[in-house]
């Protein structure tokens, strides 16, 4: 028990760092057709991708069984059902997502710091659009690498990035929402 409760949590800790780079190396193969994350993966510690990939392999054998439960169910009811029976998934979901988490509302306020109408608008309203730019940034670079590092040349094409692009604006507009609810 031990193990799993220390040694999986140092590794969603690991896993959740390790985000913060896959996301920025995510939003530098935007403009770069993906050439960054490709030249990384050359590299001997490879891109942050494939290091997500690599320490997903140290957590113990009850939370990758946990996991692959949950990822192969289809639909919404049976995936509800397996994160109901493996319950573990949640905490560790939870603990890779505050660092990027963390990272997208620096990002977020470097940016709307630059800005000068924002800075006009109440703190509220520079919070929520701090939140929704950095949310959706690094949803964007996130998106950028994933999209990359499954496609068989590891690299992406315009329309590719595009989607990435149009997913971190979509994330950012519902944070933006979400914010003023």
């Amino acid at each position: 028990l031990a193990r799993r409760l220390v040694g999986d949590t140092l590794v969603t800790g690991l896993k959740g760092a390790i985000a913060i780079p896959e996301a920025i190396v995510g939003l530098a193969d935007i403009p770069t057709g993906g050439r960054v994350g490709k030249f990384l993966e050359s590299t001997p510690l490879g891109s942050p991708t494939q290091q997500q990939e690599n320490v997903s392999k140290w957590y113990s054998p009850e939370q990758q069984a946990a996991f692959k439960n949950v990822s192969e169910a289809e639909g919404i009811v049976p995936t509800i059902t397996e994160i109901a029976k493996n319950l573990s998934v949640i905490p560790h979901a939870l603990g890779q997502s505050l660092p990027l988490m963390y990272s997208g509302a620096k990002l977020g306020q470097v940016v709307t710091k630059g800005l000068p109408y924002v800075s006009k608008l109440s703190k509220i309203a520079q919070g929520i659009i701090g939140g929704a730019v950095g949310e959706g940034g690094m949803s964007a670079g996130l998106l950028e690498e994933s999209i990359r590092s499954q496609t068989p040349d590891r690299l992406t094409t315009p329309e590719q990035s595009g989607i990435a692009l149009g997913g971190g604006v979509a994330t950012g507009l519902f944070g933006a929402l979400g914010g003023k609810l």
